[in-house]
């Protein structure tokens, strides 16, 4: 069942720059879209996104926000909770679809200095957004759908 239409605008809340009107209506994605899985919805949202982004130089959270502004204009979000857990701290970043469906990870981070750059790579590699890294860390990053 599609729920009824709202006017252009209706539900949105407003930018960091106070104007809704430059933000889009996400209503009419899952009228299109009503007889498919949110699972099938979010796959198909992060796989635009992934074909529209080219490999992004590090994984500052900043950059990667910034980079996955179509994916946020989709229907897609994002959380980050750090949490105690028997005496540790724990990272834990979701990124959700309007539609319901989510994907999760957690990493302990008890030794993570830099939890704006860890938050960011775990964001990265949710949204399927490639990362250069640099010669010399040791680690070399691959684009999503290479070997």
């Amino acid at each position: 069942m599609v729920p009824p239409s709202r006017p252009s605008g209706a539900g949105l809340a407003a930018a960091d720059s106070g104007d809704a009107r430059s933000l889009p209506v996400v209503e009419p994605l899952l009228a299109s879209l009503g007889h498919v899985s949110p699972e099938q919805q979010l796959t198909k949202a992060l796989a635009c996104l992934q074909a529209e982004v080219s490999a992004i130089a590090t994984a500052d959270l900043a950059e990667v926000v910034d980079t996955a502004r179509p994916a946020f204009r989709s229907g897609i979000g994002w959380s980050a909770h750090l949490r105690e857990q028997q005496g540790r701290s724990r990272l834990q970043v979701t990124v959700m679809h309007v539609a319901g469906a989510e994907l999760c990870s957690e990493s302990w981070a008890d030794g993570a200095s830099d939890l704006a750059g860890t938050t960011g790579l775990m964001l990265a590699m949710l949204l399927g957004i490639p990362v250069r890294l640099h010669p010399g860390s040791g680690a070399t990053a691959v684009a999503p759908g290479e070997r």
